[in-house]
């Protein structure tokens, strides 16, 4: 079933290659639903009309009914850094690497647009206002740490919910509380990013991007950084346990 086991010995076999298409519609679908989601949650938060919670939840239960949908045709990935792990554990191959990515930005970049002319001419301005941003004193090291341990944070659900028979029933639930808690880990300093193609789409469609480096190092290199090393975290503790 997965390459992770087989790297540990226990011998389960590989998962089959998905067909392009499939992967396509699937990611696509899933990073709009998702993405709507919860950046419309984020956006009412900005305007006063929702709390914290209610972003989170947005974001968690999406998730959640996002991996119930779309699991068996892409893994329902809908996150750059989730991909690239993936890659790294041998389950998605480098062929279909870059159709993941594409196909994950074009569904976030869609999501940001709707959102933006449901608001009507105020759109780009609440978008822009509500989006990712580094809090005052937060330099790009630190703001890459905090994406990362959300990333991190993320990884290592999505990994436990694959990986650990025992929460094989639950796994959609507990990579919805993943997600959730990533974004609660880095919200305070980063506004909980997490994940490359929905910060992006976001500063985009906003128009209000942060420099350079801090798009491409806090909002990019640091969750995929971050999912990394959970990923080697997790691979570690299997070997021990």
């Amino acid at each position: 079933m997965t390459a992770i086991y087989e790297r540990l010995g226990i011998g389960m076999a590989s998962p089959k290659e998905k067909p392009l298409g499939v992967i396509v519609v699937c990611e696509a679908m899933g990073s709009f639903l998702f993405g709507l989601s919860g950046i419309y949650a984020a956006t009412e938060a900005y305007l006063g009309n929702a709390d914290t919670l209610t972003v989170l939840s947005a974001f968690g239960f999406m998730l959640l009914l996002m991996v119930c949908l779309f699991a068996g045709g892409s893994g329902a990935h809908l996150n750059w850094m989730v991909s690239v792990a993936m890659t790294y554990l041998g389950e998605v191959s480098l062929r279909q690497l870059p159709v993941y990515i594409l196909a994950q930005s074009v569904g976030f970049a869609t999501a940001v647009y709707t959102l933006q002319l449901a608001y009507g001419p105020s759109g780009k301005e609440v978008l822009g206002a509500s989006a990712p941003q580094l809090a005052d004193g937060i330099g790009l090291l630190a703001g890459m740490f905090w994406e990362g341990l959300g990333g991190m944070v993320l990884m290592l659900g999505i990994l436990a919910a694959l990986y650990v028979p025992r929460l094989e029933p639950i796994a959609p639930l507990v990579i919805g509380l993943a997600v959730m808690a990533g974004i609660w880990v880095a919200s305070r300093w980063t506004g909980g990013g997490i994940n490359p193609p929905r910060a992006l789409a976001h500063f985009l469609a906003g128009g209000q991007w942060p420099s350079p480096d801090a798009a491409l190092l806090v909002y990019v290199v640091g969750p995929v950084i971050g999912g990394l090393l959970g990923v080697v975290i997790f691979m570690q503790v299997a070997r021990k346990s």
